[in-house]
């Protein structure tokens, strides 16, 4: 994803970086989140804040994690 909004781009690498963390702390590999509905390309791109996430898919993936989709925001 390219943008040129600097906000957007920070908010998306942001979002990313949560994801990682939670799914680190969750003992989990991106090829584990890949049997849980997400490819591990996929993965990469998000933790990367390559992608633009829509809300279905953060709630999917909050819940893969097993963590309130807030966590997904924090220190935001």
């Amino acid at each position: 994803m390219k943008t040129s909004n600097p906000q957007l781009r920070k908010l998306l690498r942001g979002i990313g970086l949560n994801i990682k963390r939670l799914r680190e702390q969750s003992k989990l590999t991106q090829e584990q989140l890949d049997g849980r509905g997400f490819s591990t390309r996929w993965c990469q791109y998000i933790e990367a804040g390559r992608r633009n996430i829509n809300v279905s898919t953060l709630l999917k993936l909050a819940k893969a994690l097993r963590v309130p989709v807030s966590e997904l925001f924090k220190g935001l």
